[in-house]
């Protein structure tokens, strides 16, 4: 049968894959399908190529579309036309044997090549594909592509160069502000990037006032705007209208609209005498106050309604552009007021409220994360994005109920996401610490660029004691992305391998990336705090980390415990106890009930693991504690055995008695 290609296009447009994919095999081996043209082949084969494509049959597709090209390619040139924009178009013959149909693309079939690649995880191929399509004819979807497949491979130059090109065009590619972000751009270099729309006058925008004569400049527009009111010149009007509002659009001191005007009123009331000069010819009988208060209100409105429509726009694209600079350079602190800034603006935002719990988890805000987690989670249940991180939350409040239910969720909703595969990882840990690794590495087979599955092989990796198999994943999370959290991860490792040096040298390139944390200083103390001799300088930097961050309870606790290992309980004693007063938090009652038990006040330890598990029921160190501290307070000694590992230690020794006997 002849079968009409315009059908299979119609299949497709309708997502009707499988039947599209059925008919094109038709299409392809028709019995006339040996006696038609080169070109005619290549089409029939591309239209092929993109039912398997839609139908992730990505292999097949990837072949077809080589089988497209290579009759493409012998197409003599004279039948070819310049005018090629798509891999399947609606107008083409039914005949198979007409000459007179439009060649396919040739880059749209390449690129089409490379995301098959990309499907396989072949992103060499994908990425010598993309390099045979001229920079001229790429696409903005092209050149994000290529950005991913050049930041993959590590060419970060070549990359950069791509998300600029996208920007160029559209500057509304976040996925290119955040890599560019990430990969060391400025906020100021990616800002400049953007398509700069020109102002309504024409005129340059005049930002090179300072606040004063900005206000005063844009008085005595509004004064010539009333004076051309009363004279009813609409043209002279309007001219000046445009001005006012680019001089509102080049506010170069960020003011709020309502605190601009406030500022103009007052100014207003000493050049009013120059009101009056203005010709009041036609409005003889009209004060001049009265038409400068409708004059302003004029504007106002106008320029309120130019606000909601442009001006606020861009200034949100600029918050969002600086915000994410800010995360990508460690500047969690000013990457979240920028972010609560934008969520102010739009409060039930989910990409906000995802992007701020994930800092506040790195920076180890947790309740505040969770908090935001469940918020995003509140308006769009079926989130995947970060709910890894979440569930590393949960899994360090011990909250195994909610972890349990997160994951089935995210099961029921896409069990091939990487980030689910890391939730499984939190969730597996208790259970099983070699199949929760197994899930880890699974995370990181989907998305080789999915950071939370590097950090959590490498915590991983330190629970099964093999600290240097623990530095590589760390490291793999650094040259992704370096962050707090990677840092610390290779100060443990590190260690964990007496390897005091290299913990030192990563605590120091912490703190180099992040010089206002106290996060940062806390890691050099811990360094320190790992060797008899440095515990004095252990000292000096906790407290530099308690004074840049006094609720920082980290540097308070580590504080503590050099206390006790120095043997100053008292010190450590009231040191927490300070810290009680403003933060009720578990482990803070934990490290009291440890200290007290220390000293033999098994009464006021007692009481402080019972005041930890009734902030966090679920705590696992004040449940070992407090049943440690009853074995001792009943005098039995708490690192004896049980009674039924004696007997099954027996029990082992009598039956190998029994079978040498036998």
């Amino acid at each position: 049968m002849e079968v009409p290609k315009d059908q299979i296009t119609t299949l497709l447009e309708h997502g009707l894959y499988n039947s599209a994919q059925i008919l094109g095999c038709f299409l392809v081996s028709s019995a006339t399908n040996a006696e038609t043209s080169p070109q005619v082949k290549a089409e029939n084969l591309a239209l092929l190529g993109d039912a398997l494509f839609r139908e992730k049959e990505h292999r097949r597709a990837l072949h077809t579309y080589k089988q497209a090209l290579q009759h493409y390619k012998i197409i003599p040139k004279q039948n070819t036309t310049a005018s090629r924009s798509s891999l399947s178009t609606s107008n083409r013959s039914s005949s198979p044997n007409s000459v007179n149909i439009s060649a396919i693309n040739e880059n749209e079939v390449k690129f089409k090549i490379a995301l098959c690649h990309c499907a396989l995880s072949e992103n060499r191929a994908a990425l010598v594909e993309m390099e045979g399509i001229p920079s001229k004819t790429r696409t903005l979807h092209m050149n994000l592509t290529m950005g991913k497949l050049y930041r993959n491979s590590r060419h970060n130059r070549a990359a950069i160069a791509c998300y600029k090109e996208c920007l160029r065009h559209c500057p509304y590619i976040m996925e290119a502000i955040t890599a560019l972000a990430e990969l060391g751009a400025s906020a100021k270099d990616i800002i400049s990037l953007f398509p700069q729309t020109p102002n309504r006058s024409g005129r340059p925008p005049l930002d090179h006032f300072d606040s004063c004569r900005w206000l005063q400049a844009l008085s005595l527009l509004l004064l010539r705007f009333v004076s051309s009111r009363r004279r009813q010149t609409s043209p002279i009007s309007l001219a000046i209208f445009n001005d006012i509002l680019d001089l509102l659009l080049s506010n170069p001191f960020r003011m709020d609209l309502s605190a601009t005007f406030t500022e103009i009123t007052k100014r207003l009331e000493d050049l009013e005498a120059y009101s009056t000069g203005f010709g009041s010819d036609k409005v003889g009988a009209m004060r001049g106050d009265y038409q400068l208060v409708t004059g302003l209100k004029f504007i106002w409105n106008k320029a309120m309604w130019v606000q909601a429509d442009g001006i606020d726009e861009k200034q949100i694209q600029m918050r969002y552009v600086e915000a994410q600079c800010c995360i990508a350079s460690n500047d969690y602190k000013g990457g979240l007021e920028l972010f609560t800034e934008l969520l102010q603006r739009f409060p039930n935002n989910v990409h906000i409220l995802l992007e701020i719990a994930k800092v506040e988890a790195i920076i180890g805000k947790n309740d505040e994360a969770i908090m935001n987690f469940e918020k995003a989670r509140s308006f769009d249940p079926y989130i995947v994005s970060y709910m890894d991180e979440y569930a590393m939350l949960l899994k360090m409040k011990s909250d195994h109920s909610k972890l349990n239910k997160l994951v089935h969720d995210l099961l029921s909703i896409d069990p091939t996401r990487a980030e689910v595969f890391v939730a499984m990882s939190v969730l597996w840990e208790r259970k099983d610490e070699r199949g929760a690794l197994a899930y880890a590495e699974k995370s990181i087979r989907i998305d080789e660029r999915h950071i939370p599955g590097y950090i959590m092989k490498g915590n991983l990796f330190l629970s099964l004691n093999r600290p240097d198999a623990a530095v590589t994943a760390f490291r793999g999370a650094q040259e992704l992305r370096p962050d707090l959290r990677s840092y610390q991860g290779l100060v443990r490792s590190y260690l964990a391998l007496s390897k005091i040096k290299e913990a030192l040298y990563a605590a120091r390139e912490a703190m180099k990336a992040m010089p206002q944390s106290a996060k940062a200083l806390k890691l050099v103390g811990d360094v320190h705090a790992s060797n008899p001799g440095g515990r004095e300088k252990a000292k000096k930097f906790y407290e530099s980390a308690l004074r840049l961050e006094p609720g920082y309870l980290g540097a308070a606790l580590a504080l503590a415990e050099l206390h006790v290992a120095e043997g100053r309980n008292g010190d450590a004693v009231s040191l927490l106890e300070r810290y009680l007063k403003d933060w009720a938090d578990d482990s803070l009652h934990v490290k009291l009930a440890q200290v007290f038990a220390a000293m033999s006040m098994m009464q006021e330890a007692l009481s402080h693991y019972q005041a930890a598990l009734r902030i966090n029921p679920q705590c696992e160190a004040a449940k070992k504690g407090l049943e440690r501290l009853e074995k001792q307070m009943k005098g039995v000694d708490p690192d004896a055995p049980e009674e039924d590992e004696e007997n099954e230690v027996e029990d082992a020794e009598g039956d190998q008695e029994d079978a040498e006997l036998l």
